[in-house]
This record gives structure tokens, sequence and C-alpha cells, in this order.
């Protein structure tokens, strides 16, 4: 496990916050890529994005789906991942609000 981090990470999370649209995108295109990929369940594929992102995002993801609030298709949790690591989701603008 990756000193500091509360969960199993290769190196750098793959998805996190602060991230450009366009690379966003393209990790998504070459994820879809793999082999197998598009063989998957929608819920297998986000837990492989899950996987793949920073602490927050897999904190976003459990509470999510803990609460039963995951998006039902993958392009729409492809658009609430874009939304959450350009931070452009409720989350960061009640934050923001929070501090203001």
């Amino acid at each position: 496990m990756k000193q500091g981090s509360k969960f199993p990470v290769r190196n750098w999370p793959t998805f996190s916050r602060g991230m450009s649209e366009k690379n966003i995108k393209i990790v998504f295109f070459m994820l879809e890529g793999m082999v197998g990929f598009e063989n998957r369940t929608t819920c297998g594929k986000m837990t492989e994005v899950a996987m793949r992102g920073s602490d927050k995002l897999k904190e976003w993801y459990y509470e999510a789906g803990a609460s039963d609030e995951l998006p039902e298709t993958w392009s729409d949790f492809i658009q609430k991942v874009i939304e959450f690591c350009t931070e452009r989701d409720i989350s960061h603008l009640k934050k923001y609000h929070d501090e203001s």
C-alpha cells in the first residue's frame, strides 16, 4: 500500500482532481480499448475507474454506491467522473460556498 494512502494504488492515481477534460477523455479512451473491457458490466467498469482513482474519487464512489446514487449508464458515469476530476461537481461548489 502506498504510504499515506488509505487505499492500495499502483503508483499514481489515474483519475484525480485538477485534471483537464482532454486528459480524462484520453484515459477513458485507453481503458475502453483494453481487451475485454467492453464485456464488463457497467458496475465492473465503474469499479475499475474507481480503483484507478484518487482517495477522494474512491470515497465519492463508495458514498454514491452506498446511497444507491451511482449513475445507471456508463456514459452518465463518465460525465460524473469528468465533473469530479475537473472540479465542476456539486461537492466542490458546496465546499467553495462554505469557505466564502
